[in-house]
């Protein structure tokens, strides 16, 4: 349980599997949707959300104990420590440079002293951040399945 008080479900029940799957089904629709419509914030919020399931399964697979909700940055420093799949220590790298470029979705309305940014130049920075994320997105969804079924053939 995080500080919240959820606790993250979990797939091994059948029922939590499906929806887990058709969440993930329309969610990812939903952030092609949002890119295709250029609601980029909105694509950026759902592909921070289900990295961050992807990036908590792929936690609780190296650490008995947990099951709660968290961020990307503690969940980084949670796989910093027992990630041992080298493909998803270098995903966890691009996760950590996606993580740091899409923060300029909290400065999108700011305006910086020595640099002012016009609104197309804002809106092309989020449109390649959510670009980015939903290709890392589906690159690490891929490499965690890939990691699992390589530990249930050994």
């Amino acid at each position: 349980m995080d500080k919240s008080g959820k606790t993250r479900a979990s797939s091994e029940q059948a029922d939590v599997a499906h929806a887990r799957q058709q969440l993930f089904k329309v969610g990812f629709a939903r952030i092609n949707d949002a890119i295709e419509h250029r609601y980029f914030l909105e694509a950026i919020c759902l592909i921070e959300s289900l990295l961050a399931d992807r990036m908590e399964s792929r936690t609780s697979d190296h650490v008995e104990a947990f099951s709660g909700f968290m961020n990307l940055g503690p969940l980084l420093n949670r796989l910093a420590a027992c990630e041992t799949d080298a493909r998803l220590r270098l995903l966890n790298q691009e996760v950590d440079c996606w993580r740091q470029s899409r923060n300029a979705i909290h400065e999108v309305m700011k305006i910086d002293a020595h640099h002012i940014s016009p609104w197309p130049a804002r809106v092309a920075q989020l449109r390649d951040s959510a670009i980015a994320g939903r290709k890392l997105l589906r690159a690490y969804d891929v490499a965690v399945r890939q990691a699992r079924r390589r530990k249930e053939v050994a």
